[in-house]
């Protein structure tokens, strides 16, 4: 549904930038708009490609993403309101209108179960819900501001120009009915209650982006804000209901940008803002259903998350009111002559232009909207392909989701998480056909072949992404499923868990994995270290405490891993499988403690809490306490892999590509 429309938008940018090239080829005159908006929309869509070109190795993803949707809503704006010169604004209105009727008979069918659900779920077999969860808009939270801006826009240009028409008045009845259905969905509580970041935690993450230079010119990247937060969210988050939550976007667009574009990114986006909303402002006379949705789409901004919806509906509403603002008043440059106005009578006639240039913005305008198409298309057939892939996986088609994959992955090699997904497959695959009792001697040589290339794709995509702690955990875990069977692959899982940690330093699960791989190799004080410190990172995760007690009982410290069996058990429901497995555990050791005891004349120690004694003290260093203060150069550095005695896993240095297809495997 995201996807969709963000295609959506970059096709309507990129049809007028070619239908502009077109109309100069065909009038021989460049025209260029004289409008309030233009240096400010010139300035924030520069940020944007700045920041989406130079905030990572490979911008293609940031094109292709939030980068690319804010790219295209700069030139739909500035492009567009040159190209619909002269057209009444009543014509934005009446399509707006009719659209949210539209979207609200949906919404109304969805409720009642006969909705749009219905039928994409009969052409593509999927099992959306045929309830109001499920919206066109993308979601009930998506659809409470449309119906909400339909609404408010109409009511305003009512009472303002006090003429009602039969479409405004049916827009503001369905709207008001969306509006309301919607906005019980979304009560917190509801099934559909959007979970927002907090602004606290948004404020935190932007501040500490400003600490390194690079990232306070830049940002971290349109598309990497997910990176910033996992790397950056205060340890204190581990206490909420969502703690183990990914957020993509800041609580509102300002901090998201500062985060993700950094001060060039918001700075261009405020004066963007300030422009447009004085200028819908001196609108509102004479457009205010027009100047309303401007100016409500704008301060919406200011208190939620972007969503491309109401970006498109901002960019077309503005691109309305500047042509009729701006009318004739362009700057023109003819081909061949020069005048300061299109409306002056002043111009000098020069030679005409030589055949091929004539021709040469008709062949510029086709070349442009193939190339855009095809680079868009390309995209989107890999989300398409992926997205087949994942149902493929549902019905435990092993070889059509390969194959879907590794489609999907030569159609769009610059995004991670199909490079990670099929990375995952590959190994999934490798592991049915080694288990085989019957296996080939072509299957076990593809085994080799699946493992190799699912190390190749999952370090590709820690190239493409490396500030995610993600990409580095789908590698470490590919390594860890390796031991045993090849060689160096426990260090190498080892140093893969390192970088994500560095990259996600308040994520305790990540240590709970690292220390189980290094309790599976007996290096019992490493691994209780690790188990100590996710306990500390979140200490009412009963995991945590169960591998730390697992390990203090490893190295004899009976008494010590009695007391965190105990807390354990004042963490887990008591009526729980959990609780029955840890509670006899504890009774198992108890009764290793009594005959301990009885074998020793010695005087028992224990303490009051789990303590870590010097046998447990491991040359590996606290990662919790090094980055509890997330220090100036926790954006552009991390701890080091060596710091953890393990090597550091190596990455391609070449330009990323798919690997050579390997056959589809058999089952």
């Amino acid at each position: 549904m995201v996807t969709t429309k963000l295609v959506l938008l970059s096709v309507v940018a990129i049809s007028l930038v070619s239908g502009y090239i077109f109309h100069t080829a065909k009038t021989r005159t460049l025209e260029l708009p004289r409008s309030p908006l233009a240096p400010a929309l010139i300035s924030f869509g520069v940020a944007m490609l700045i920041s989406s070109l130079l905030s990572g190795t490979y911008p293609v993803e940031n094109l292709l993403g939030v980068g690319g949707g804010l790219i295209a809503f700069t030139l739909i704006i500035l492009i567009g309101s040159l190209l619909i010169k002269g057209r009444s604004n009543q014509d934005f209105m009446a399509v707006f209108n009719s659209s949210v009727i539209i979207l609200g008979v949906l919404t109304l069918l969805q409720t009642f179960g006969f909705g749009p659900s219905r039928l994409i779920n009969s052409l593509f077999g999927l099992t959306l819900p045929n309830t109001s969860l499920f919206n066109l808009a993308g979601s009930p939270f998506v659809a409470v501001q449309v119906f909400g801006l339909a609404f408010l826009a109409n009511v305003v240009a009512l009472i303002k120009q006090r003429r009602a028409d039969t479409l405004r008045v049916l827009s503001i009845a369905v709207a008001g009915i969306g509006l309301a259905l919607n906005l019980w969905l979304i009560l917190p509580g509801k099934e559909a209650s959007p979970l927002l970041l907090p602004i606290g935690v948004s404020w935190t993450i932007a501040i500490d982006v400003l600490k390194a230079p690079r990232t306070a010119l830049i940002g971290v990247g349109p598309e990497n804000y997910s990176a910033a937060y996992q790397q950056l969210r205060p340890v204190w988050t581990n206490s909420t209901t969502w703690w183990s939550s990914t957020f993509g976007q800041a609580a509102n667009v300002p901090l998201t940008l500062l985060a993700t574009t950094g001060l060039l990114g918001l700075l261009a986006w405020a004066f963007f803002f300030l422009r447009s909303f004085n200028f819908a402002r001196t609108q509102f006379a004479h457009e205010p259903a027009l100047a309303t949705v401007v100016i409500t789409a704008l301060l919406l901004q200011l208190v939620l998350p972007l969503n491309m919806v109401l970006l498109a509906i901002l960019a077309s509403a503005l691109a309305f009111l500047l042509a009729n603002h701006q009318g004739k008043k362009t700057f023109s440059i003819h081909l061949f002559r020069i005048e300061k106005n299109a409306s002056s009578g002043d111009s000098e006639e020069v030679a005409q232009p030589h055949f091929l240039f004539s021709f040469l913005p008709f062949v510029l305008s086709g070349v442009v909207l193939v190339a855009g198409l095809y680079g868009i298309g390309r995209a989107q057939a890999a989300s398409y392909t992926f997205f087949q892939s994942s149902l493929s996986l549902q019905k435990n088609d092993a070889v059509k989701t390969y194959e879907l994959q590794q489609t999907a992955t030569q159609l769009n090699p610059y995004l991670p998480i199909l490079r990670s997904n099929f990375a995952l497959t590959n190994l999934a695959i490798a592991t049915a056909l080694s288990n085989k009792t019957d296996a080939t001697e072509a299957e076990k040589q593809q085994v080799g072949q699946l493992i190799q290339q699912a190390i190749r794709e999952a370090r590709a995509a820690t190239l493409l992404r490396p500030q995610d702690s993600q990409t580095w955990q789908t590698l470490a875990q590919i390594y860890r499923s390796l031991i045993g069977s090849a060689e160096g692959a426990d260090q190498w899982a080892s140093s893969a868990y390192v970088q994500a940690i560095s990259l996600n330093p308040n994520d305790p699960h990540l240590r709970i994995e690292l220390g189980s791989l290094l309790f599976s190799q007996q290096k019992f004080g490493d691994a209780n270290l690790l188990f100590k410190q996710a306990a500390e990172l979140k200490p009412d995760l009963p995991n945590a405490y169960y591998n730390w007690a697992n390990g203090l009982r490893a190295t004899g410290e009976l008494e010590a891993a009695k007391l965190t069996y105990q807390k354990t058990l004042t963490l887990l429901p008591a009526n729980s499988d959990d609780y029955t497995k840890v509670n006899q555990e504890l009774e198992s050791l108890e009764k290793e403690i009594e005959t301990t005891n009885k074998k020793s004349d010695s005087t028992k120690t224990g303490s009051a809490a789990p303590t870590t004694t010097p046998a447990q003290e491991s040359v590996i260093p606290s990662i919790v306490n090094q980055n509890l203060s997330q220090s100036d150069e926790s954006v552009v550095t991390r701890p080091s892999a060596t710091e953890l005695n393990v090597p550091q896993p190596q990455t391609p240095t070449t330009p990323v590509a798919p690997s050579s297809p390997t056959p589809s495997p058999t089952l």
